[in-house]
């Protein structure tokens, strides 16, 4: 999401200066890439370019496509080949990503504007659907960049043109959002679609607003996710002391439960010091049954005030709860901390168990499957 909402930035400005631009869109992998489908580019008139559809070998020859395209006003995909057998004159030989990437270019139009669609993606706290067409046959009513579209805010539509197209890539782009997880699909006459499952950023709740929590939030702030802090301490809630979050406030305690939304993407980190507001927090958290809820401090903390709330008659269930929070980084100092908590949600998120890479079997990525 931080990809897109930096796109949707620079577009801003672009359209402002009057300039004209491409999208580029990564549809479909074959094999290893530094990025995976759904990653995106914005190529401008002058050069300039916001996001990446590789780790910057793919660009300048992508900028240099994405200007003939805007000339021609007609989108166009784009395949780099960069195995070791690509042939000798191929762009990405020797590269070694030894994948093949298929990358859909997209001239940005007042009649088709990819950019303008991707905005009610940014807004909302949950996940959203886009159908990609991005291969047809020759003389097929579908082309590249026809789409599907429905975003966890604002309505659904679609540029497609008359046919069976929208209920079924519809029912499909559902199915794909129930399980988490873009794929792609290939129907029959051989329309080749993305069907890509786009997921708000973190929202992470940070209580207490100590020096420790600034480092928190200003890697959180990297990370692209949305940050809340609120603390105890009113002289503490200074917003010039988290410039990356969204809100700082003072939440009052008998209210925090209604406060923070339940999303699939929402984290909190209780880390005020204070062993009484602490308690407050973590017993209004609970019953949320969050995704996330990290409590700093050690076990033994932790495990008294999990005690004394189910002695006053709370019911605990530790599932989503993580304490000592962090992951076994050797963690000392406050940004050491920061980064072993931040690697600890992103782990969560994510579903994976946080081990080296050196040790995963099979691909880092999950492959996105095709389907007839």
């Amino acid at each position: 999401m931080k990809e897109i909402r930096e796109i949707l930035k620079a577009y801003d400005q672009m359209q402002a200066a009057g300039l004209s631009g491409a999208l580029a869109t990564v549809v479909r992998v074959q094999g290893s890439s530094y990025r995976r489908p759904g990653a995106r580019m914005l190529i401008q008139e002058d050069g300039r370019w916001t996001g990446a559809i590789s780790g910057g070998c793919l660009e300048g020859d992508a900028l240099r496509r994405a200007r003939a395209i805007m000339q021609s006003g007609q989108p166009d995909v784009i395949t780099y080949d960069t195995t070791e057998d690509a042939s000798a004159t191929s762009l990405a030989v020797g590269l070694g990503c030894n994948g093949i990437i298929d990358v859909l270019i997209e001239p940005v139009r007042a009649d088709s504007d990819p950019v303008a669609q991707l905005r009610a993606y940014a807004r909302g706290n949950q996940p959203g659907g886009l159908a990609t067409v991005f291969g047809a046959p020759e003389g097929h009513p579908l082309r590249p960049g026809h789409r599907l579209w429905l975003p966890p805010a604002g309505e659904a539509g679609h540029s497609l043109p008359a046919g069976p197209w929208a209920a079924q890539f519809q029912s499909d782009l559902q199915a794909a959002l129930a399980a988490g997880r873009s794929r792609l699909a290939t129907y029959d006459e051989g329309v080749q679609v993305l069907l890509e499952v786009i997921q708000p950023p973190v929202q992470l709740w940070i209580f207490g607003a100590g020096y420790d929590s600034m480092p928190l939030s200003r890697l959180a702030g990297e990370m692209g996710w949305d940050i809340f802090v609120s603390s105890d301490c009113g002289a503490k809630v200074i917003p010039a002391r988290f410039p990356e979050a969204r809100q700082v406030t003072h939440l009052e305690r008998a209210t925090i439960a209604t406060e923070v939304p339940v999303t699939p993407t929402t984290a909190a980190v209780v880390m005020s010091h204070n062993y009484a507001y602490d308690k407050t927090v973590v017993s209004q958290l609970l019953p949320l049954n969050l995704p996330y809820l990290g409590v700093l401090g050690p076990r033994t903390r932790t495990d008294k005030l999990l005690r004394e709330l189910a002695e006053a008659g709370q019911s605990i269930d530790r599932e989503g709860l993580y304490s000592p929070v962090g992951l076994d980084l050797g963690a000392e100092t406050a940004e050491e901390i920061a980064l072993s908590i931040v690697a600890e949600i992103q782990a969560v998120m994510r579903q994976r168990r946080a081990t080296p890479l050196r040790e995963r079997q099979g691909p880092i990525h999950p492959r996105e499957t095709e389907t007839v």
